[in-house]
């Protein structure tokens, strides 16, 4: 029995003792915050004959700010809207080493929008996956790619985008293996049942105050499932073993999947 009641301990020791912050440079302004009406320090590599591009602070994910980009014409070609932050001489950048690998992520949302994004290099490698574009409120998109020893300045590249408005924040850089998605020590715990589950989780409405997103994590870091908020989740796509659930709004907890 007593080493059955260790595993669940460990567990969570590892979870909170790998917290991470984002490799990019505040300076980057990759939070969108520190923009101004005519200065989002963000431009286009490609682009700019078919969407165009809006610092705002009417809609958001987090903080104070956003960028808002209006595809005015379909693209005909993949990726003919790429988007990068501006190079500033008082950020460092990071090199994403050869043979680690990194996960990249920004939150987006589009009501109208579509198409697939993918993020590389300014343009260049490493290139992670495409991933399609839904339309519905804020999704956390995320990208794994390998590192190949170059100094890394993300670039957020559109393929195929339709004619639509499209929001994007708070984009973060992590290695992979040392992310931490949620400290589940903190004071903000949700509250769940079944626990352990095999189909459906329950969430008390009480701890889903101000969330939007629901989002799943292993005990590695991946994140495996995201969800607009609601009541119940259906988990039974999941494997077997320990996951973190987390709320946008910051609230979180383990379950076990059976």
């Amino acid at each position: 029995m007593k080493k059955l009641l260790l595993l669940p301990i460990v567990l969570l020791g590892l979870i909170s003792a790998n917290a991470q912050t984002s490799l990019l440079p505040a300076e980057g302004n990759y939070s969108f915050d520190n923009g101004t009406a005519t200065n989002a320090y963000w431009w286009y590599m490609n682009g700019s004959s078919y969407a165009n591009f809006v610092w705002q602070t009417a809609e958001k994910h987090s903080g104070a700010a956003a960028y808002q980009l209006n595809v005015t014409t379909a693209a005909t070609q993949q990726y003919h809207i790429q988007i990068v932050s501006s190079a500033n001489s008082a950020a460092t950048y990071p090199t994403v080493a050869s043979g680690t690998s990194y996960t990249l992520q920004f939150w987006m949302k589009t009501s109208n929008g579509g198409g697939v994004v993918r993020v590389s290099n300014v343009g260049s490698a490493p290139y992670s996956a495409d991933v399609t574009i839904t339309q519905g409120d804020w999704k956390l998109y995320s990208f794994t790619f390998n590192g190949n020893g170059t100094t890394y300045r993300p670039s957020i590249d559109i393929g195929l985008a339709t004619v639509g408005t499209y929001y994007i924040d708070d984009v973060a850089l992590y290695t992979t293996a040392g992310m931490n998605v949620v400290d589940v020590n903190n004071k903000k715990q949700l509250s769940i049942y079944p626990n352990p589950a095999k189909e459906i989780i329950n969430l008390d409405s009480a701890s889903l105050s101000d969330a939007k997103t629901i989002s799943v994590f292993d005990i590695s870091g991946k994140n495996v499932m995201n969800t607009p908020v609601s009541k119940s989740i259906n988990v039974s796509k999941l494997t077997k073993g320990t996951y973190i659930l987390k709320t946008d709004s910051g609230s979180s907890t383990k379950f076990i999947k059976e």
